[in-house]
């Protein structure tokens, strides 16, 4: 009884904080004036100038602020209104920010408790592919909630470099290989290097599933260019054409926002007349080109190596590892894919650290990659405000994803309250018949993990958010935020575009919000319907008191219906907020003697010598060690 006392009058007293020190209704009544957007302007605001054409200053090595976020007197594009129409609207950037003196923080994917989810089993995934490498790992694949069959979807290979294999999953977690004729491959008649599965919900029902392929070889031989593919069903694919010439680990994605299908091209500076520039110095590397279409094909089709243009390259914002040895000269951009989530894109950079091959070939280690997330508004330009991993590599013998770290295509899954991130580690080593198979791409395993909904970023502390002008063209009739305000508060006010007050929408007559919740409405004293907003110009204040705020977004409906975008797929169960940690908080792991653990028999089919409970074991209760004696967690919840 004295603890609950305590907590009504803890909450009375923040409660009581938060209305004193919300300044009193301005005097001044708010005038919403109409607002008409040009007609070239992007789904949020953003417009481009006359002429403007999309491409990267490779010479340049400064961190790139993307032009959305810089105002037209000073060269850029930055809206002067912002329509959020469209999905959350997350605070990742200063994109939507006119003032604030709070502070924000990025935060680190929190491994999932029993991962790996999916590791070699099959004698195809155990001896098949190139090097003699037991893996099963996605790059990038595929992985999808088919929202149409309510069934979560893979396409991964079957041993390093080997054959595009599928499994499916009613939880995400407990992974089935379906028997089409014989075994789970789908495509035999061609290697799978890198590769991406997209489903396509607006195709027709044959074209529902688009397939890129490249096989593994130089840029000048015969597997440089893709080969591009659809499917009605997933597991039979229809060639329909080939892309351009590219490296390997080329990928590509669709951008609804833009509606344009994206090329992500592998290049390499190193074999290129145009290196781009680190430190103020030309230098070699893995970076990115970029092409695009109206469709699947035609942004797929480039005859020469210099029509794509070049992209993403790393920058002196970069960070380095000092353990790695041999140290190279920067980070280099491995890979990149990209989906859409709410009212943006989120890329998933797959950020290389070294070592160069020959090292990882001859020392039997993978080398160091791991997976950074980056954010954009226009299609083009991401920016990546945080250089620490969204998911690192342990950088540890003996853990499953000891480095090699890839994001899958599609890979984001929203689970209600959290978001699921896929991905792909590898250990180094794996026992296939009670032999140690030894080489940096074998151990292949695919896992996942999770963030807070909206949870890449978040406004923290006590004061307050001005928006910049914002518009909506849509009914609308509630203001919801995510936000964990347990043990503090959030007020909000909505005001017109000269910082006036609307009137009944003040801080003074809202109640504040007091929880840790991923969707919760605002309501003021007598007056909650915010449909005059319609065609308007509009900003918005919150006001905090210890608290964090990760978004917001206008709703039609009490449900929070947001009209955004759900990445891979989304899953409408109530699930509780996932733990939530500030990225990378500790210096990178140093290499350590790895742990040996006794091998099991008995395993499924002919496998003597079963991987998951031998290769992981030096990480205890955090790796996948602990499947074969504990019992995993039911993801339905």
């Amino acid at each position: 009884m004295k603890k609950k006392l305590f907590k009504i009058l803890l909450l009375s007293l923040v409660v009581a904080t938060v209305l004193t020190s919300v300044p009193a209704a301005a005097s001044t009544k708010g005038q919403l004036t109409s607002y008409t957007a040009p007609k070239n302007a992007m789904y949020n605001g953003i417009v481009l100038p006359d002429g403007y054409e999309f491409r990267h200053d490779m010479t340049n090595s400064a961190v790139d602020v993307p032009p959305y976020l810089v105002d037209k007197s000073e060269g850029g594009y930055a809206p002067e209104v912002i329509n959020i129409d469209r999905g959350r609207q997350l605070f990742v950037d200063d994109f939507l920010i006119e003032s604030t003196d709070l502070t924000r923080a990025y935060y680190e994917a929190v491994k999932y408790e029993y991962n790996p989810v999916f590791y070699p089993e099959t004698r195809e995934e155990l001896t098949g592919g190139d090097r003699g490498s037991p893996s099963v790992g996605a790059t990038s694949g595929g992985l999808w909630y088919d929202m149409e069959d309510k069934l979560y979807k893979m396409w991964y290979e079957s041993g390093w470099n080997g054959l595009l294999s599928y499994a499916t999953s009613e939880n995400g977690v407990d992974w089935v290989r379906p028997d089409i004729g014989g075994s789970n491959v789908v495509l035999r008649r061609q290697q799978v290097d890198s590769y991406v599965v997209w489903i396509d919900y607006d195709a027709p029902a044959s074209e529902k599933y688009k397939l890129m392929v490249r096989s593994a070889g130089d840029r000048d031989s015969v597997n440089a260019k893709p080969v591009l593919y659809t499917s009605g069903t997933g597991t039979n694919w229809n060639k329909i054409g080939q892309a351009g010439p590219t490296d390997d680990r080329t990928t590509f994605f669709y951008n609804p926002f833009t509606k344009k299908w994206v090329f992500s091209i592998r290049a390499s500076a190193k074999r290129s007349e145009n290196p781009f520039y680190y430190n103020g110095e030309p230098t070699g590397g893995r970076y990115r080109k970029y092409h695009d279409g109206d469709t699947f094909l035609s942004a797929a089709k480039w005859d020469t190596w210099d029509e794509p243009v070049d992209w993403l390259t790393p920058d002196d914002g970069d960070i380095s590892y000092s353990n790695i040895n041999p140290m190279p000269k920067h980070p280099q951009i491995y890979n990149f894919d990209s989906i859409a989530y709410e009212s943006l894109m989120i890329g998933m950079f797959e950020m290389w650290y070294g070592p160069e091959n020959e090292y990882i070939n001859a020392s039997g280690w993978p080398k160091i990659c791991e997976i950074q997330a980056g954010f954009s508004r226009d299609g083009f330009h991401y920016e990546r405000p945080n250089r620490k991993a969204l998911i690192p590599a342990t950088q540890k013998q003996g853990t499953w994803d000891y480095g090699y770290l890839s994001p899958m295509g599609g890979g984001m899954i929203v689970y209600d309250n959290e978001i699921r991130i896929y991905y792909t580690g590898f250990s180094g080593y794996w026992y296939v018949d009670g032999e140690r198979i030894q080489n940096p791409y074998a151990g292949g395993c695919i896992g996942y993990a999770t963030l807070r909904r909206d949870g890449f970023a978040s406004m923290n502390g006590t004061g307050t958010l001005t928006t910049k002008p914002l518009t909506v063209t849509k009914d609308v009739k509630y203001l919801f935020v995510n936000t964990n305000s347990q043990g503090g508060a959030i007020k909000a006010e909505i005001l017109d575009t000269a910082g006036n007050v609307i009137e009944g929408y003040s801080a003074a007559d809202c109640t504040a919000i007091t929880d840790n919740t991923a969707k919760v409405k605002f309501t003021w004293k007598g007056e909650n319907d915010l449909s005059m907003l319609e065609g308007k110009q509009f900003k918005v204040r919150f006001y905090l008191n210890n608290a964090q705020l990760y978004s917001f977004w206008l709703a039609p409906d009490e449900l929070g219906t947001s009209g955004g975008e759900m990445a891979a797929g989304y899953i409408g169960e109530e699930t509780p907020l996932p733990e939530q940690t500030v990225a990378y908080t500790t210096e990178p792991a140093e290499e350590t003697e790895e742990t040996e653990a006794p091998k099991k028999k008995g395993c499924k089919g002919a496998i003597a010598a079963p991987a998951i409970a031998v290769a992981l074991t030096a990480v205890g209760t955090t790796a996948g060690a602990v499947i074969s004696r504990k019992k995993k967690r039911s993801k339905k919840d």
